[in-house]
């Protein structure tokens, strides 16, 4: 008998998450600034934020370089994740699901 195929599995988290998902290491310091202004924009709107699940790059509708940040929050009791854009050259970060 074969062996059945692995299942995804969601397991919240012991500690914050942190770090990125991109293989791109020189987007490393982006990515970084990205991460931290996502984090500010999250507690800013009174969310309690664990860490950061990942990040990817992205650009938004006018091609300009930004970054996709995935929060995990506390929220009602509840962790859920959240999706922050950050657009690089303004410095932005803005939380786009609640």
């Amino acid at each position: 008998m074969g062996q059945p195929a692995p299942r995804p599995v969601s397991v919240a988290p012991s500690a914050p998450m942190t770090g990125t998902t991109s293989t791109d290491m020189s987007a490393g310091t982006t990515a970084s600034a990205a991460e931290q202004a996502c984090m500010g924009a999250g507690r800013e709107r009174d969310l309690d934020v664990i860490g950061v699940v990942g990040s990817r790059s992205a650009s938004d509708a006018n091609g300009d370089a930004s970054r996709d940040v995935m929060l995990r929050v506390r929220r009602n009791g509840a962790e859920i994740e959240v999706r922050c854009n950050y657009v690089s050259s303004t410095g932005l970060a803005r939380i786009m699901l609640i």
